[in-house]
């Protein structure tokens, strides 16, 4: 038996392995680069679930409505809708629309993707033109051997990992009789409204996050939507011998008819991330996203969930001494939103922490380690609190004022691994060398979402005019410094949120900073991290606790 796999879940079935489209980056096998105009229907779907952004395709049929595949939004918190753009690396040219309404089937199967079919609905109506149209939907059951055009942003091939996959490409494949495509996956996944795609030679094919790419018949004359990307082996995009699975359009013609005739159909939940993770992400698109907020790790089963995202990493870094940077504490919260998540801070007195805001915002109650650089020692000292102070000019948006304070139920004891760190009275110039330490994994492809021992890198501060050229001015402001990655690259990473920057860490120790947030390309990318000003914070920490 081998396993079918839907985002973190496994149940097996008796045929080949069938893998949701919407996990890796969008990828076209073999395809060609669409010109202006030439699918004006076609759209990105970013949905955010359990604060992980999950990447897929859809289309216009609409000014209102986006049709897409029930797993690229099943269970989503936000969804941003892309659209009138070829390139997603062309950030001033592609507009987007952020919703929380969408429909996924009420018969939509997780497990075996049944019935993968969704609708997003827009808060916003579409301006239509040449280059943002609607496209007709199916209203007869595709033949097999028709000819179908498939569209999405990827890169080619199973083994390419260039950054190549924000260009929008295309192919051309031939349906085939269901009763081929259930000889590779069986008669539980391909029902009568699933239809499969031959990939040819050279092999062409969708592929890991085109989930929801349309497939169109004459799609240069006369273009008709007749099926959603759900599905593909596991064997990779590149395997001549298995077809690509798709939700026929016909077949769900009168379910989308009544939905988006109907006014009792969307989604209608708070708001997890308050409009505020998914704006920042996409405000500055590189790759679908250039900018992210850097939240913490799930430590539920070890699995990425809400918020505070993958697990604090630091990229090359180097292991911390029992003793040599005995300010720093783990902090283990806890929120509506986020049932666990781990975020670093330092110790400012006996009693106080000092955190990034994105780690208080919403908290309930948090766990305190501190006096090891190992996480889970029998010799840590642990601290409970349900006291956090959030700058009151917080923007979740930009992350302007992203400092946060935490106080202890208890006062801490001070001794040769546990000690408070001073704070900077003033502001940090570019080029100077500071220390930023965190519990973590040592790269984006690091499994561990947290990693036993305290790290720590040495990077140098930059002008801020420097880093406006990458994040913009919303987002550098005077409050924020930026630190370079360095050559080999050095970062903290997703989860490091709160970790102290510290200038002098040997010797006369100060902390002129809390890390922000990263690049979204992620951490092993030379971009600059960004991270808020102590000095510039100082008379509100101050008056926030007396210290």
């Amino acid at each position: 038996m081998r396993k079918y796999i839907q985002f973190a879940t496994c149940v097996y079935l008796t045929s080949l392995v069938a893998v949701k489209a919407a996990i890796l980056g969008p990828r076209i096998v073999n395809g060609e680069v669409a010109q202006e105009g030439q699918f004006p229907w076609q759209v990105g779907v970013v949905a955010t679930r359990a604060f992980e952004l999950h990447y897929c395709s859809g289309s216009i049929i609409s000014e209102s409505w986006i049709l897409t595949a029930a797993h690229c939004i099943y269970d989503a918190d936000e969804i941003v809708v892309l659209y009138d753009t070829l390139n997603l690396d062309d950030v001033e040219n592609t507009s987007l629309s952020i919703t929380m309404d969408y429909v996924v089937h009420n018969n939509y199967d997780n497990t075996t993707l049944t019935n993968d079919i969704g609708l997003v609905h827009l808060n916003s109506s579409l301006s239509l033109s040449d280059t943002v149209q609607a496209i007709a939907l199916a209203e007869d059951e595709l033949a097999s051997g028709s000819e179908v055009t498939v569209i999405g942003w990827g890169s080619t091939g199973d083994d390419d990992h260039s950054e190549n996959y924000t260009v929008l490409r295309y192919i051309t494949v031939n349906t085939i009789d269901n009763e081929e495509c259930v000889a590779a996956y069986g008669p539980d996944v391909v029902q009568p409204s699933v239809v499969c795609t031959n990939p040819g030679t050279p092999v062409k094919n969708p592929c890991r996050s085109d989930g929801g790419d349309p497939a169109v018949v004459n799609a240069d004359t006369d273009p008709v939507h007749v099926a959603i990307f759900s599905f593909l082996s596991t064997y990779g995009c590149e395997d001549p011998d298995f077809p690509a699975g798709f939700t026929r359009t016909a077949y769900y013609r009168d379910w989308i008819k009544t939905v988006t005739e109907s006014s009792i159909y969307i989604n209608s939940r708070p708001s997890l991330l308050d409009s505020t993770l998914i704006t920042i992400m996409l405000r500055f698109l590189v790759v679908l996203l250039s900018v992210s907020s850097i939240w913490a790790a799930s430590l539920d089963g070890l699995k990425p969930v809400p918020v505070k995202d993958i697990g604090p990493r630091i990229v090359n870094g180097e292991a911390a001494e029992e003793g040599q940077l005995p300010w720093q504490v783990a902090i283990m919260g806890r929120s509506a939103a986020v049932p666990l998540y781990l975020c670093g801070g330092a110790l400012i007195s006996d009693e106080w922490v000092l955190t990034a805001g994105h780690c208080v915002d919403g908290a309930r109650s948090a766990t305190i380690y501190s006096g090891s650089v190992k996480i889970d020692s029998p010799n840590r000292t642990v601290s409970q609190s349900t006291t956090f102070i959030l700058h009151e000019e917080y923007d979740g948006v930009y992350l302007t004022n992203d400092i946060g304070l935490i106080k202890l139920d208890k006062p801490v004891t001070f001794n040769d691994n546990i000690q408070a760190i001073a704070l900077a009275e003033d502001e940090l110039g570019a080029d100077v060398a500071v220390t930023v330490s965190g519990w973590g994994s040592v790269s984006d492809n690091d499994p561990d979402p947290y990693a036993e021992t305290l790290y720590y890198i040495n990077v140098s501060t930059i002008e801020n005019s420097d880093c406006v050229r990458t994040y913009g001015s919303q987002i550098v402001y005077p409050g924020l410094v930026c630190t370079a990655t360095g050559d080999p690259l050095k970062s903290p990473c997703l989860g490091d949120s709160g970790a102290p920057v510290v200038a002098n860490a040997d010797t006369d120790p100060l902390h002129v900073a809390v890390f922000s947030f990263v690049n979204g390309y992620g951490c092993e990318y030379p971009f600059p991290a960004g991270n808020t000003r102590t000095a510039y914070h100082r008379d509100w920490i101050r008056e926030n606790t007396g210290i």
